[in-house]
């Protein structure tokens, strides 16, 4: 494991401070946390896009047809 040193708001040092002892973790413990969720949630989508799950958006309004060709309009 690697060891950083990081500079951050007093207000967010305040806010961890408090969670930790309330918790009766290291403060550290949080921010390895909070680096490990970022990384798995913006760091490894960019890397992956086969590991997105599909999302509704809704039901169907209406089926496409042949007159419904994007690509077609989009190209010439």
């Amino acid at each position: 494991m690697a060891t950083i040193e990081i500079t951050v708001p007093d207000a967010t040092y305040a806010d961890y401070r408090q969670a930790a002892g309330a918790q009766r973790r290291p403060m550290a413990d949080l921010f390895r946390e909070a680096l490990e969720v970022y990384r798995q949630e913006r760091l490894g989508s960019q890397r992956d896009l086969t590991s997105w799950s599909p999302v509704s958006v809704g039901r169907v309004l209406r089926s496409l047809g042949p007159e419904d060709d994007l690509l077609g309009e989009a190209t010439g």
